[in-house]
């Protein structure tokens, strides 16, 4: 089964033909027929800023089709997915109405300086945005709120 979603290591999954056979770019290195096999890693090397993700922190330079029915030698967990970064920033007040009744009045930030935090990438070898950052995290909201305790 092709997936796409956190970043652990990059697979030869085959949207086109997830788990048939080997054919020449499905990805099966290894002819087992299920479309998950690892690529030779020529380089662990890849971009660490934000706005690489968008381009392609993972260079497809880095990969190299292994001998036909062999496993790549792609470490587990080598390369890293984007970095999240959020500030969240609240102010509230307080107003007693009665000795037994209280307002909280709030407003609340989140994401305050709308940081492109990116959700996954895809790592499936043979798409043509491998790489890439392919979904993102929601972008700066704010909200306002009341609350009354007695």
């Amino acid at each position: 089964m092709c997936a796409s979603g956190a970043l652990s290591n990059v697979t030869g999954c085959s949207a086109a033909d997830p788990a048939v056979a080997y054919q020449a770019g499905s990805g099966d290195y290894n002819a087992d027929g299920d479309g998950n096999a690892f690529p030779d890693t020529t380089s662990y090397s890849q971009s660490h800023s934000n706005k690489a993700w968008l381009t392609g922190a993972i260079p497809k330079s880095n990969f190299a089709q292994p001998a036909f029915g062999m496993e790549g030698n792609e470490k587990s967990n080598a390369f890293r997915g984007p970095n999240f970064y959020e500030t969240n920033i609240n102010f509230y007040k307080d107003t007693r109405i009665t000795e037994r009744v209280n307002f909280q009045f709030r407003f609340e930030v989140f994401n305050l300086f709308n940081r492109a935090n990116y959700a996954s990438v895809d790592t499936n070898f043979p798409d043509g945005n491998f790489g890439q950052a392919t979904s993102a995290h929601e972008a700066r909201f704010w909200q306002l709120g009341g609350k009354i305790s007695f």
